[in-house]
């Protein structure tokens, strides 16, 4: 099972290379949409992504409930390990 840490860092590496938002700049409470701007374009390719990184499913409901990189990351982690238990 992957850990939440490693979760986290892949997330991060992400926000880097398609962002350029810094690893130090993201936080568990670091809204998605006012402290890292993001409109709803942007969280449409980030939910998208996080999809195939991490080969889950998000449906339109959960992800309008991800507000926060701390939420993102705790989502994904749930996701992985009921995928894994199926």
């Amino acid at each position: 099972m992957i850990e939440r840490e490693e979760v986290e860092k892949r997330l991060k590496n992400y926000l880097q290379e398609d962002y350029d938002i810094g690893p130090e700049e993201v936080n568990e409470t670091t809204t998605l949409a006012e402290d890292l701007n993001f409109d709803s374009l942007d969280m449409v390719e980030l939910v998208q992504d996080i999809e195939e990184e991490f080969d889950i499913d998000i449906a339109d409901e959960e992800a309008e409930e991800l507000k926060t990189f701390g939420q993102a990351v705790d989502f994904i982690c749930k996701a992985m390990k009921k995928k894994e238990q199926e």
